[in-house]
C-alpha cells in the first residue's frame, strides 16, 4: 500500500514555503529600510 503523500514531499514543500516567506520578508525589509548604514562604521568610529 502506497501512502498518498510521502513525508519527504511534505518536508520539501514546507522548506520551500519557509524560504519563500523569508525571501518576501527580506524584500519588504529592503523596500522599507532607511538608506544603507553599514553597522561596521559606528563600531570602527567608537574605537
Amino acid at each position: 500500500m502506497l501512502a498518498p503523500e510521502p513525508p519527504r514531499l511534505r518536508r520539501r514543500e514546507v522548506c520551500l514555503l519557509c524560504l519563500l516567506a523569508l525571501w518576501v520578508v527580506a524584500l519588504l525589509r529592503v523596500e522599507h529600510a532607511p538608506p544603507l548604514t553599514p553597522p561596521a562604521v559606528p563600531y570602527a568610529a567608537s574605537r
